[in-house]
């Protein structure tokens, strides 16, 4: 179920104006930074790399509370066929 308060912004300042006008407690910002479809020189095996950062800012001050990123990256394996 969406909360009827979420919102998908594009960029710092958007994320401002939505923080100031809502006065929510908590906002969770997700941000893909780069993703995309390799392959493994054959065609046939491909996988995709995928970087993102999370962030989990406080909704009254704007602080971020937490962060981190995560990463994907494939891995081709002996004897992949």
């Amino acid at each position: 179920m969406l909360d009827e308060n979420a919102a998908i912004v594009q960029d710092d300042n958007q994320l401002e104006t939505f923080r100031k006008q809502n006065h929510v407690d908590l906002i969770l910002e997700l941000h893909t930074e780069a993703w995309r479809t390799y392959y493994f020189l054959d065609f046939k095996h491909y996988d995709v790399w995928y970087y993102a950062k999370a962030r989990l800012i406080d909704g009254r001050t704007g602080s971020a509370i937490r962060q981190a990123k995560c990463a994907h990256k494939p891995d081709k394996t002996v004897g992949m066929v």
